[in-house]
């Protein structure tokens, strides 16, 4: 009767529901949407930090008004993946969304002549695109949209109670952690840091993602306008808003203080892995799947893909005859909706250290002779003085 009366009133108020494979297909085109809008963006933000630092430091007016384009465009399409979750479940916007950043930044990193393709460029594209496909095959029939009364009844299931207090323990247990080595000045060692602010960040996600859904589930029963009058939308549209603070915060303290050409693989590993997972558990978005060895390979097809799109250019040295050093900003590794190319990173002068290994060992050892006569030079110096 309350899913009748729900119907009859989004009939009233003129709102057609979608048949489960429009909302699917609009879920797939949206989540890519935002995810190779926030590869171009990113790719937009890196080409204005090149020009700043090409121009001693300083922005010129062509790299001021690409940087603000930028962060509009990867704010707005980091937004974006929120109308991914209005058309279908978290594991499948979270899969699409990471199998189209990274190869958009690539593309994009080499039409802007930021950056030349290499090898893992390629092999990472393709194993994106086909576990993100092979996913969404292997996702089953798509059901039908959460509505407010699935959504509470979901989350309060003791699997669900469960795992989201997992969640909370642990992503409060590392913030304490973190505040209390540095109110002491102790110095973390960097491993334990990088694990402890991914902590942080994975578990807002998972939180993020499924308040997200909790108040786009208010538009599918209750229509845009009755969905402001709903307590179910605003305590999730607040702790959405919260948990992403918290998710974009911690993700950009991470670039500035950690490796981050460590921290960022693992970051969009984890991410991915337990958003997935508390999409399942939390909201039974497993109820529809076809093969779970299929999903579970998928996954690895995906998570493989972005760890060697990631790391694959950062492992790549110049030549012995190249002109320039790898630089850190130069990488791939720029996927936040808020750029952490704000925080400089140093620049990594492979070819110049590379360089001056091999002449010190084409030298080989002094010989003999050498050291002997350089202890007669100084003791013939002491002499004198």
């Amino acid at each position: 009767r309350p899913a009748a009366a729900a119907a009859r009133g989004r009939a009233a108020r003129g709102a057609m529901p979608l048949s489960p494979i429009a909302n699917h297909a609009l879920c797939f085109v949206t989540s890519a949407g935002a995810g190779i809008g926030a590869g171009f963006f990113s790719c937009v933000l890196s080409s204005a930090d090149k020009q700043k630092q090409e121009n001693g430091g300083k922005h010129t007016k062509r790299s001021g008004r690409l940087l603000g384009f930028g962060i509009v465009g990867s704010t707005l399409f980091g937004l974006g993946s929120i109308a991914g979750l209005f058309f279908g479940p978290i594991t499948t916007v979270t899969i699409i969304r990471a199998g189209t950043t990274l190869p958009a930044n690539a593309l994009f990193s080499q039409l802007m002549g930021l950056r030349p393709l290499v090898r893992d460029d390629y092999l990472g594209t393709l194993a994106c695109v086909c576990g993100v496909v092979c996913f969404a095959c292997f996702q089953g029939q798509p059901g039908k949209p959460v509505n407010t009364q699935d959504f509470l009844r979901d989350i309060v299931t003791p699997w669900a109670i469960a795992w989201e207090s997992v969640l909370g323990v642990t992503m409060i247990a590392a913030a304490l952690y973190m505040m209390l080595q540095e109110a002491l000045g102790i110095q973390m060692q960097p491993n334990r840091k990088v694990f402890a602010v991914l902590a942080v960040t994975a578990c807002a996600s998972c939180f993020m993602d499924v308040a997200g859904k909790g108040w786009l589930a208010t538009f599918h029963e209750m229509g845009t306008r009755d969905a402001f009058t709903s307590a179910t939308f605003w305590v999730s549209f607040v702790a959405n808003a919260l948990f992403l603070i918290i998710m974009r915060a911690g993700t950009i303290y991470g670039c500035a203080k950690c490796d981050v050409l460590v921290f960022m693989p693992l970051n969009t590993v984890l991410n991915v892995f337990l958003s997935v997972v508390t999409g399942m558990v939390v909201l039974n978005e497993g109820r529809h799947v076809l093969s779970w060895p299929g999903i579970v390979f998928s996954m690895i097809s995906v998570i493989g893909g972005v760890v060697m799109l990631v790391t694959g250019p950062a492992r790549t040295v110049e030549d012995s005859e190249g002109e320039e050093a790898v630089k850190v900003t130069d990488l791939p590794v720029d996927i936040l909706p808020f750029s952490a190319r704000a925080m400089t990173c140093p620049t990594m002068h492979v070819s110049e250290s590379r360089s001056t290994l091999a002449e010190d060992a084409s030298a080989g050892p002094p010989s003999p002779h050498a050291r002997h006569a350089d202890g007669a030079a100084a003791a013939r110096a002491s002499l004198k003085s």
